[in-house]
């Protein structure tokens, strides 16, 4: 199997395997990113080598996919973009999400060595940043604004996925955090509880629906207009992977990645078929749900090399009402900090001072 794959033509990239002295697998021209998500993390390439000049998607678009798709792939990632300028939109996009390796010079001798020192794992061009843009701005944009994601799907159907993701909202606010729900999955939670509980609000144009002082909503497709609306964390329900809609592209690009169990044997067959897959790799969580705690070490023993990751949530008979019985399950996975203020106590003089 190739060791690189190279995002474009043969004859961009005719150089890669002479410099890398790696077997170098092409997909000729790209246009649209989407197209090639899948490819590149369908087997486990040493290296990624993206044409940047063949794509024509919006370099704000293009640097955000590359960045969720390095969050799901092994590969170093590396950037042919010759003849531009270190300083264009699509450089100062990609270098501002932390990538450094970029193949810019037109000169063979001089691009040979960009590549080179990418392919060491160095940064082959002086960062850029807009003159016009002040430190302050740049942290606030990067880091501020952009909140945590988390994925949570089942491995089989009917096994506490979205209790998991209400939970976990529920945690978040408990530590004083702003959180939402985000139904990716067919089951039609939110409409369904919007039916039967007594909503607090309602947006039908956002598909939300604010249970329990939670925002659940239904449409994802609103995302840019929701992630405007200042949550800290989005919460997004998968629902099962067995699953015709089930998205596993959209599941790996997630900032937390959690899959539920059980421990029938139908629902640890499931489990394991999950969690053996390579391209899940070793940054997923795993939660079981309705087991004893006597029977936890020997389904530790089970998940084999993904013991570490592996956890059991406590007894849940209302998704929406959290016990910080569970504060230490989800610190270990998420690991919120608590911004909520601790109460003062009054003294006795305080007492006698107000009466």
């Amino acid at each position: 199997m190739a060791e690189i794959l190279f995002v474009g033509n043969e004859r961009v990239g005719a150089r890669v395997a002479e410099v890398s002295g790696k077997e170098v697998e092409f997909t000729g021209d790209v246009t649209h990113i989407a197209d090639i998500k899948d490819t590149i993390i369908s087997k486990s390439y040493w290296a990624v080598i993206f044409d940047l000049s063949t794509f024509l998607d919006n370099y704000n678009v293009l640097a955000e996919e590359i960045d969720n798709l390095n969050r799901v792939s092994s590969a170093r990632f590396i950037f042919y973009y010759l003849g531009k300028t270190p300083r264009s939109n699509l450089v100062y996009a990609l270098t501002e999400r932390g990538f450094t390796g970029f193949v810019t010079e037109s000169i063979a001798g001089l691009a040979n060595k960009q590549l080179q020192t990418a392919l060491d794992g160095f940064a082959s061009i002086e960062p850029y940043k807009p003159e016009h843009v002040s430190e302050d701005k740049v942290e606030q944009t990067s880091i501020e604004k952009k909140p945590t994601v988390i994925s949570v799907a089942g491995c089989c159907n009917r096994i506490g996925t979205t209790t998991q993701a209400l939970q976990i909202i529920k945690y978040l606010q408990f530590l004083g955090h702003k959180a939402a729900y985000i139904q990716l999955n067919d089951s039609e939670y939110v409409q369904k509880a919007a039916g039967l509980y007594s909503a607090e609000d309602i947006d039908r144009s956002l598909g939300r629906v604010t249970l329990n002082g939670t925002d659940l909503y239904s449409k994802p497709d609103q995302i840019a207009e929701i992630r405007g609306m200042g949550y800290e964390y989005l919460v997004y329900d998968f629902g099962s992977f067995s699953s015709k809609s089930f998205n596993l592209i959209q599941f790996l690009e997630k900032d937390i990645r959690i899959i539920v169990g059980g421990d029938s044997p139908h629902e640890l067959g499931a489990m394991q078929d999950v969690f053996r897959s390579p391209i899940l790799q070793n940054s997923t969580y795993y939660i079981f749900s309705f087991v004893h705690e006597n029977d936890f070490q020997e389904i530790r023993g089970l998940m084999e090399d993904k013991a570490d990751m592996t956890f059991f949530a406590k007894y849940t008979p209302d998704p929406f009402v959290y016990t910080s019985d569970s504060n230490d399950l989800y610190d270990k996975i998420i690991g919120a900090t608590n911004t909520v203020e601790p109460q003062k106590k009054k003294g006795m003089f305080a007492f006698f001072k107000h009466k």
